[in-house]
C-alpha cells in the first residue's frame, strides 16, 4: 500500500469508528467540498438469494478507495441490510434502500444512519409484494411491488399513500412529464408480461399500458424520450425506444447492461455460451439527440478480462463523468472497472459484496 493508499485508508477507519457528520435534509447536495471523505460513493450489493448477504459499500471516488470493513450500512446501524438489496435511490442528502427478500424500504441519512423504516412483510401492506425498484418525485417515494403495483409513500416518514395496479411483477420505473412508467417482467409461473404502465402523477388512479416487448426490466428517460430494455422473448437482451404517444416500440440494439451520460448510452451485452460457460462482450453507443447507433468497444486501453466478464451494471459519477462497469460471478466479490471522462481505463478494485448493482455519488 503506497502513502496516499494508506492515508485514505486511515481516514476510512477513523470515520467508521468515531461515526460520519450527520447532515441535514436542507443541505445543498449539489456543494462541492475539498474535505476528500465527501466525496464519496455507496455500492449496493445485491448479495444472492437467501444468503442474506446484501451489503452497501463505501468508496471515496477521488482516489476509488473503499472504507474497507464491514458493510456501512451495518457500521452505522449494528444489523445487516438483510436478504437482496434491490435498488438505492439517491435524494439530496438522503437515500432511500429497496430491500426485496427482506421486504423493506429504509430511509437513511448522507452517511447510510436509518433514518425511519417501512416493513412490508406484515399487516396491509404485505399485499403490495416485495419492493423492487424506486424513484423520487415531489414529496413522494413511489416503488414498483411484486404485488403488481406501483406504491406511493410520503418521503419524509415513508408512509403508506395508496397503490396503483400495474402489469406482472413490475421492475424499474422513470418520471417523465408528470407520468411514471414502469416495466413488467413476468407472471408467477414466468410467463412474459409485454405491458409498459403509464400512470399520471397527479391522479395516480390507474394506468394504461403500452405492448413494447415482453420480460422488460431497464427503463431510461433521456432528452424526454423512453427507452425500455429487457429479456425479450428469446433471453437476447433486445432494448428501444418507445413512443409515448402512440405506443410504437423501435428496436435499436441488443444490451444486457446499460448507463446514460450527456444524452449517450452506452451499452454491453454480456453473451455467455452455456456449452463452453465462455462469455463476450458486445459493446454500442446510441447518440439519442442525433438518433446514431455506433457498435464498437469505446473504451480505452480496458483490461483484457473486461471482454469476456460477464457486465452486471454500469453507472457514471455525474460529478466527473467516470464510468463504473460492475462484473460479477455470482459468487466471489464484484470487481468494478473504472474509465475518465474520455474512456481511458483508470484502475479496478473489488466492492466488498457479492453482484455489486448500483452505485450513487455523492459530492
Amino acid at each position: 500500500m503506497n502513502m496516499k493508499q494508506f492515508f485514505f485508508a486511515a481516514l476510512a477507519v477513523l470515520a467508521l469508528s468515531a461515526g460520519f457528520t450527520s447532515c441535514s435534509d436542507d443541505d445543498d447536495e449539489n456543494s462541492s467540498s475539498n474535505d476528500p471523505q465527501s466525496k464519496r460513493a455507496y455500492i449496493l450489493n445485491e448479495g444472492a438469494w437467501h444468503q442474506n448477504n446484501a451489503a452497501i459499500t463505501g468508496l471515496y471516488w477521488l482516489n476509488n478507495t473503499t472504507f474497507g470493513g464491514e458493510c456501512v450500512y451495518k457500521t452505522q446501524n449494528q444489523q445487516a441490510v438483510g436478504d437482496v438489496g434491490q435498488d438505492l435511490v439517491k435524494d439530496g442528502n438522503n437515500l432511500y434502500l429497496i430491500v426485496w427478500g427482506s421486504a423493506y424500504i429504509a430511509k437513511l441519512d448522507k452517511n447510510c444512519k436509518e433514518l425511519t423504516r417501512i416493513d412490508l412483510s406484515q399487516g396491509e401492506l404485505a399485499s403490495l409484494g416485495g419492493p423492487r425498484y424506486g424513484v423520487v418525485e415531489g414529496d413522494y417515494l413511489y416503488v414498483s411491488c411484486y404485488g403488481n403495483c406501483v406504491a406511493k409513500f410520503k418521503k419524509s416518514d415513508l408512509s403508506y399513500v395508496g397503490k396503483v395496479t400495474v402489469g406482472n411483477r413490475p421492475e424499474r420505473l422513470v418520471e417523465e412529464g408528470g407520468y411514471l412508467y414502469c416495466t413488467s417482467s413476468t407472471d408467477e409461473a414466468y410467463t412474459a408480461d409485454n405491458r409498459l404502465a403509464k400512470i399520471s402523477l397527479k391522479e395516480f388512479k390507474e394506468a394504461h399500458f403500452f405492448t413494447p416487448m415482453s420480460n422488460m426490466d431497464r427503463i431510461l428517460e433521456v432528452e424526454d424520450r423512453i427507452f425500455v430494455q429487457g429479456y425479450g422473448d428469446y433471453y437476447d437482451y433486445p432494448w428501444g425506444e418507445v413512443n409515448t404517444t402512440t405506443g410504437e416500440f423501435t428496436q435499436i440494439g441488443n444490451a444486457s447492461s446499460w448507463a446514460e451520460n450527456d444524452d449517450v448510452i452506452y451499452t454491453i451485452n454480456s453473451v455467455t455460451d452455456w456449452n463452453t460457460h465462455e462469455t463476450t462482450n458486445y459493446f454500442a453507443t446510441y447518440d439519442v439527440e442525433k438518433s446514431k447507433y455506433t457498435e464498437g468497444s469505446y473504451l480505452k486501453n480496458a483490461p483484457e478480462e473486461l471482454a469476456t466478464t460477464s457486465v452486471y451494471a454500469m453507472d457514471f459519477n455525474p460529478y466527473n463523468d467516470y464510468l463504473y462497469i460492475v462484473t460479477s460471478d455470482y459468487t466471489n466479490n464484484s470487481k468494478i472497472y473504472v474509465f475518465n471522462e474520455k474512456m481511458e481505463y483508470v484502475s479496478m478494485f473489488e466492492s466488498t459484496g457479492v453482484n455489486a448493482k448500483k452505485i450513487v455519488f455523492f459530492n
